[in-house]
């Protein structure tokens, strides 16, 4: 009998069910990887679809476009959302997929009714960069600002220049925007060399920086012409000269001397041209080889040594406003003094310049001197933030005056009552205090055991006006009073570009304290650990 064959599957067979269970798996996994491939695209453009969502609902409220994403649109795990650059007027956003590199869409404000589209914000249709301006160059300039100007650019609807000390533009940096062809870059250092480019910004993006150019700032100074043999002192100390500040104010500064031995007073240094001149002879305390001098300055222009050495005098931290400044009359004096011999002397005023700051003027003389004594009230609005004290000349000899922030008062400190001269420079207590040290107080580092004095009393703290002036304040106490000792340290922007020499009052004695061009604020002499004022400290900012 024949054997009966063994049922099973022929190679054949065989083939034809690997064949199809391969077909079949390869069907699966393509339907897999598209479903996944969906499913993500889906993730990425609903993210995209609430970014729209977010960014119209922020422009509704600020009427701008945020320049960054709210903090409403939080993305979806592997979904990385991208904002380009934007300046409020419009926005886009790429959406990707950490998962699917293939998946790339977009969302923008001129094209938010489509919702999310395929792409990138920097391929989608019709997107084209603003070329960068070319032509760029200084039309006009001034001791703190440059004026440039470009070639239009195609597309474009406002513009960014900026203008920094280094190639870097790391270092006193100014900007400005316009919607011309042309802006100026304000509140820069004076006789400085500045370095500025420009860029457009159209509805599609920010284009690249143009060529940079180099050009420089005038000088806020003008040399003075020194009469009677007087030359400037020189050994890194200021040279004399006078600049007028776009907010109206005359500066002087230098440290100036004469082989001669000078008979009489009133030998005259140099002399003023019109414009630079006071409607009233001035008296200022200054510091002549470490001791209390008196400066005057006359209505002819002429500065003049009264009191102090020929060794060297000191003509920095002289300022007034010139003739033609409108002045309200400090009234009443009180405690028996009056006005001094006014004309020719100024009679007390005061006033606010351009740039917030109070100038106090005038010469009084046959009060009571005893320290305390109030001579007069400056009212409301007119006022330090806190308890300041200056110096000012005393019967031609050192003397010092303080401002009351909460009463008003002008107060003399004991000195002589044959005169005083009541010229001060002060930031009203209307003047904030913040970060921004333009438009505010910063708080000024102590350094070698200098601290506050206390409430109520000037707090360490610098600020520059609008126009470049300096003004530094502070009573201070406990420090180190050697010689060449740091008391603290102005930066970048707020320093001089020689080294200047202030007087100042120290537990109610002359003192000097010495601004150095890296910063430093230094003790020269008659610092007192028992309190020093450094509320006499005003100077052009140079670098």
């Amino acid at each position: 009998m024949q054997k009966r064959a063994k049922s099973g599957f022929t190679v054949i067979e065989l083939i034809v069910v690997i064949v199809v269970i391969g077909i079949l798996a390869g069907i699966s996994i393509v339907s897999y990887g598209a479903w996944r491939h969906s499913a993500t695209a889906a993730k990425v453009k609903s993210d995209l679809t609430n970014v729209i969502s977010a960014m119209e609902n922020a422009r509704t409220y600020n009427n701008v476009y945020p320049s960054t994403l709210p903090s409403s649109v939080v993305a979806s795990s592997g979904v990385v959302l991208t904002e380009s650059t934007t300046d409020g007027s419009y926005y886009c956003v790429d959406g990707t997929s950490t998962d699917d590199s293939t998946i790339t869409y977009y969302v923008a404000s001129e094209t938010k009714a489509q919702g999310a589209l395929t792409g990138t914000c920097a391929t989608r249709p019709g997107y084209q960069l603003p070329s960068a301006p070319s032509g760029l160059a200084m039309s006009s300039s001034g001791y703190d600002y440059l004026t440039l100007g470009w070639t239009a650019v195609t597309g474009a609807t406002n513009y960014t220049v900026q203008c920094s000390t280094d190639n870097a533009y790391v270092n006193n940096v100014g900007q400005a925007q316009s919607a011309t062809t042309s802006a100026t870059v304000s509140s820069l250092q004076p006789g400085s060399v500045y370095y500025c480019r420009a860029q457009a910004t159209s509805g599609t993006g920010v284009s690249g920086w143009s060529t940079t150019i180099q050009t420089s700032t005038a000088s806020a100074w003008t040399n003075l012409s020194f009469q009677n043999n007087w030359y400037n002192y020189g050994q890194t100390m200021a040279t004399g000269a006078y600049a007028l500040t776009t907010a109206g104010v005359v500066m002087l500064k230098g440290l100036v001397a004469n082989a001669s031995t000078l008979s009489g007073s009133n030998t005259v240094i140099a002399t003023l041209p019109v414009g630079y001149r006071p409607s009233e002879q001035l008296i200022f305390q200054t510091t002549s080889a470490n001791v209390a001098s008196r400066v005057d300055v006359w209505t002819d222009g002429t500065i003049r040594l009264v009191v102090g050495s020929t060794t060297w005098v000191a003509l920095d931290g002289i300022n007034f406003m010139p003739s033609g400044t409108s002045f309200n009359a400090l009234t009443p004096l009180l405690n028996g003094w009056v006005v001094y011999g006014s004309p020719p002397w100024a009679a007390p005023g005061y006033m606010t310049d351009s740039a917030g700051r109070v100038h106090v003027k005038g010469l009084i003389g046959g009060g009571t001197a005893t320290n305390g004594t109030a001579v007069a009230t400056l009212p409301v609005g007119y006022r330090p933030q806190y308890y300041d004290d200056v110096v000012d000349d005393a019967g031609g000899g050192f003397g010092a005056l303080s401002f009351d922030s909460s009463t008003g008062n002008v107060i003399v400190k004991g000195f002589s009552n044959s005169y005083q001269s009541l010229q001060a420079m002060f930031y009203p207590s209307s003047y904030p205090t913040g970060t921004v040290c333009t438009t505010g107080w910063c708080s000024l580092t102590l350094q070698n055991g200098w601290v506050p004095l206390g409430a109520g009393f000037t707090q360490p703290a610098y600020t520059k006006g609008s126009d470049g002036i300096v003004v530094v304040n502070g009573l201070i106490q406990s420090g180190n009073v050697s010689i060449g000792t740091v008391i603290a340290n102005l930066p970048a922007g707020y320093r001089p570009k020689e080294r200047i020499a202030i007087n100042c009052v120290a537990n109610l004695a002359v003192c000097r304290l010495d601004v150095m061009p890296n910063g430093d604020i230094i003790v020269v002499t008659g610092a007192s650990a028992t309190w020093t004022s450094m509320d006499s400290i005003a100077f052009m900012a140079e670098q």
